[in-house]
């Protein structure tokens, strides 16, 4: 395993050198670094490729998303920003980090609106219905944290069922 991701550095590197520009190339040594451990040089790639694309909101919400697991929420909060400024109507990717930033702050009334928009824009994404399910959760409404945790279920998120069993009455 540690020899092919070697490998992949190594011709990603070499894609590079060819074509130093080639933002997807730096992202997926970014994943390749980080997989190996080597946050520094994951998150030096995904800077130079926002260097070089400062307008790509896909960039902006990969590093946001890298903050927000390393809990640099500031900086996750501040892509996400530049993000949803360069295209706030079908942004899904962006809402969601926003929704899972607000839910970490605890402000889930917040982060609730977030994850619906994910809804409203993608209608399968069972992460934000979980996430939701959470938030209506953690302020008191079981009926709609239900709800949602059944929906997580029917779009992909099969983890959903201990939760349900835990919060909700009944079973799948």
């Amino acid at each position: 395993e540690l020899k092919k991701l070697k490998y992949k550095i190594e011709q990603l590197s070499n894609r590079l050198k060819d074509v130093p520009n080639d933002y997807h190339a730096l992202m997926l040594r970014s994943e390749v670094y980080f997989e190996l451990g080597s946050e520094e040089k994951g998150l030096e790639d995904i800077n130079l490729a926002i260097e070089l694309y400062p307008k790509n909101q896909f960039l902006l919400n990969y590093r946001a998303s890298y903050f927000e697991k390393n809990k640099l929420y500031d900086k996750a909060s501040e892509d996400v920003s530049r993000s949803l400024k360069l295209n706030k109507y079908d942004n899904e990717q962006a809402y969601y980090i926003r929704g899972v930033l607000l839910t970490d702050q605890k402000k889930y009334k917040e982060a609730i609106k977030d994850f619906s928009r994910v809804i409203e824009i993608d209608y399968t994404h069972y992460k934000s219905y979980y996430n939701r399910a959470v938030c209506y959760h953690l302020l008191g409404d079981i009926e709609n944290a239900c709800k949602n945790f059944e929906m997580a279920k029917v779009w992909g998120g099969d983890n959903v069922a201990d939760m349900y069993h835990a919060i909700c009455d009944g079973s799948w």
